[in-house]
């Protein structure tokens, strides 16, 4: 149970990286006018 909660968090994290990477670009690419 607690080693797939571990794997879970993980996930979660890498989730929210690749989301906050994505917004950042899109806001990036905004700013600059396409």
């Amino acid at each position: 149970m607690k080693k797939a909660l571990k794997i879970i968090l993980e996930w979660f994290e890498l989730f929210m990286f690749s989301v906050g990477f994505i917004l950042l670009m899109v806001l990036y690419w905004i700013s600059f006018g396409y």
